[in-house]
C-alpha cells in the first residue's frame, strides 16, 4: 500500500433494536480478558455451580472491576436461564448480601442503567430466532430441527424468551451475555454442546481466541480444573477452520445493496463485533474507499501482507482502517483481508466519498 495520509472520516455504530446486534468489546487489548469481563466470567461460574462463598468475592470484585449494580443483577437474572432459578435466586440473595455489607462500610457502589421497555408490538418469535441464527454466525434463520420439531415449545420458549426477553434487554450487550453464558456451562457438567454452540456464539461477537485461553486460564485458576478442561478440549474442536461458517454481510451505498463474504479469522471476528456501522468511506489513489473504524481491530493470526485485487475489503492495521478496493491495489505489508464483495463492486468506483452502512445479512 502507498503512503498513506490520515484519512478525515466521520464513524458511528449504529445498533439495531434493544442491543439485538454485535456490541463492541468493553477493552481496548484483545489478548486479555479485562476486569469487567473477568467479574462476568466469575460471577457466572459461582451463580451456577453454586458456591456462594466464592461468589461473594467475585461479586465484590466484579464491583471494584467496573461492573455496575444494575449490570451484576443482570448477569443473576440471565443465569436462571441456564443454572435455574434456584441458583440464580441463590445469586441474587447472596449479592444483596455484599451490596448491605459494603454499604455499612461507608462504599457506594454505582447503580448504573436499567432495562428500557421493549416495544409492545415486538415479534418476539422472529426476533429470538433473528439473535439466535446471528450468534450462530448464520445470515439466514434455518430450519428447524432435532428438538425443534420434537418439543416445539421448547423452541418457542427459546425464542420468544431466552434470545428475545433476556437477550435483548440492553443492560448488557451480547458480547457480556456469551462470557456469562459460556462461564455458567463450563462451570456444569454435561453441558458440552451448549457450549460448543456459545463458545462459537462468543466468537461471533468478537471475543478473540485469546481472550477465550485467557478464560479457560482464569476457570483453571479461579473456579476448577474440571470447567477449564471442558471450555479447553470443547476450544480445541472449534479453532479448527471448518468449525465456523463465513459470514455474508451487505454494504448498503445510495439504496443499492451490495452483497460480500466475510473471510473467518479473529480480525474478521472482531470486525463483526463493530457491525452495523455507517462509514464516510473516502477515496484513496483512485483505488480504494477507505475510513478509519472506532477501534483498532487485533492481527493476531493474520499474514504479514497482502496483494488486494478489485473487490477486497480489508483492514490496514497501520491506520486502524477499512479499505473496500474497486481496482487492484500494491503488495501492502500490514493489510489484512477481510472479505470479498460478491458482485457489483463497479459502485465504488467513483469520484468523492460515499455513505455507506455495513450490516449483517438479513
Amino acid at each position: 500500500m502507498l503512503t498513506r495520509f490520515l484519512p478525515f472520516f466521520s464513524s458511528a455504530v449504529l445498533f439495531i433494536f434493544m442491543a439485538g446486534t454485535f456490541m463492541a468489546q468493553t477493552n481496548d487489548s484483545t489478548s486479555t480478558l479485562n476486569a469487567a469481563q473477568r467479574g462476568i466470567v466469575l460471577i457466572a461460574a459461582f451463580t451456577a455451580n453454586g458456591d456462594l462463598d466464592k461468589l461473594q468475592i467475585a461479586l465484590g470484585e466484579g464491583l471494584d472491576g467496573g461492573l455496575t449494580v444494575n449490570e451484576i443483577k443482570e448477569i443473576l437474572v440471565q443465569m436462571y436461564a441456564y443454572a435455574g432459578f434456584p441458583r440464580s435466586l441463590n445469586g441474587i440473595n447472596t449479592f444483596i448480601s455484599i451490596l448491605d455489607a459494603r454499604k455499612a462500610k461507608g462504599i457506594v457502589d454505582i447503580e448504573g442503567n436499567g432495562a428500557s421497555p421493549l416495544p409492545a408490538n415486538m415479534d418476539k418469535n422472529e426476533y429470538g430466532a433473528k439473535v439466535r441464527a446471528r450468534l450462530a454466525g448464520q445470515s439466514e434463520i434455518p430450519p428447524p430441527g432435532g428438538y425443534q420439531l420434537f418439543v416445539p415449545i421448547a423452541d418457542k420458549f427459546l425464542k420468544e424468551h431466552l434470545f428475545a426477553d433476556i437477550f435483548a434487554r440492553n443492560v448488557l450487550n451480547h458480547q457480556q451475555r456469551e462470557l456469562a453464558t459460556i462461564a455458567a456451562l463450563a462451570a456444569m457438567s454435561g453441558t458440552e454442546g451448549q457450549l460448543r454452540f456459545h463458545l462459537k456464539a462468543a466468537m461471533n461477537t468478537g471475543v478473540t481466541e485469546a481472550q477465550l485461553s485467557d478464560f479457560a486460564t482464569l476457570l483453571d485458576t479461579r473456579v476448577s480444573k474440571d470447567s477449564a478442561r471442558r471450555a479447553q478440549g470443547v476450544l480445541s474442536e472449534i479453532s479448527k477452520p471448518a468449525a465456523r461458517e463465513k459470514v455474508k454481510i451487505q454494504i448498503t451505498v445510495d439504496r443499492q445493496i451490495i452483497p460480500a463474504t466475510l473471510e473467518d479469522s479473529a480480525t474478521v471476528r472482531e470486525f463483526i463485533s463493530l457491525l452495523p456501522l455507517t462509514l464516510t468511506l473516502e477515496d484513496y489513489n483512485e483505488t480504494e474507499k477507505i475510513s478509519s473504524l472506532s477501534k483498532k481491530l487485533t492481527n493476531a493470526g493474520a499474514p504479514a501482507a497482502m496483494t488486494p485485487k478489485a473487490g477486497d475489503i480489508a483492514f490496514y492495521a497501520p491506520w486502524g482502517n477499512l479499505a473496500i478496493f474497486y481496482r487492484d491495489g500494491h503488495h501492502s505489508p500490514g493489510l489484512i483481508k477481510l472479505g470479498t464483495i460478491d458482485s457489483n463492486a463497479e459502485v465504488f468506483n467513483v469520484s468523492g466519498s460515499l455513505m455507506a452502512t455495513i450490516e449483517v445479512s438479513k
